[in-house]
């Protein structure tokens, strides 16, 4: 088997339902596919399983190539589409550009969470200091406050001073 030779795990099903059931159990990096299945639709299973990992490239196999079935292999995001026979040239190439693929995809994944993780610890931090910034004024305002109902009692009594200096003076 050429794909054990390369390195390659490889499980098989036979069908659409041993094939969810390969997935569900087991981590599955790439899926070679036919398009006909002997219990379903081999595009609505690559679908399928594109959704629940964008990242695990799909390759579609058919012996009944029509233009129809390689719209809808593009249009659900398979990474190839053959027309049986296929040479074991053409699909190793194709395996290993996937997997490729699927690395870099991967790895871009990765270095995105990164940085957001870095933006939403600048974020944080820059929170956390307009709060303690948000807390201090706070606490300024309310000693002005203070120093205003101060400074106005002293100029009521002032005010008070002032008015009974007039009445002694008169």
């Amino acid at each position: 088997h050429w794909a054990g030779r390369q390195g390659y795990r490889v499980h098989t099903a036979a069908s659409t339902d041993e094939a969810r059931s390969v997935v569900a159990e087991k981590a599955i990096d790439l899926a070679l596919l036919d398009i006909r299945l002997p219990d379903g639709d081999g595009i609505e299973l690559a679908e399928s399983l594109i959704q629940a990992d964008p990242e695990r490239p799909i390759i579609l196999m058919t012996a009944f190539a029509d233009l129809d079935s390689a719209r809808k292999a593009i249009r659900i995001g398979a990474f190839e589409f053959f027309a049986k026979p296929l040479s074991f040239e053409s699909l190793e190439a194709s395996v290993a550009s996937a997997l490729k693929h699927r690395d870099h995809l991967i790895e871009n994944r990765r270095r995105r969470t990164s940085e957001l993780e870095e933006m939403n610890d600048d974020l944080s931090r820059e929170i956390r200091q307009r709060r303690e910034g948000e807390r201090v004024l706070a606490a300024q305002t309310r000693s002005l406050s203070e120093a205003n109902d101060h400074l106005q009692q002293k100029d009521r009594l002032l005010t008070a001073y002032q008015g009974i200096a007039k009445i002694a003076l008169s």
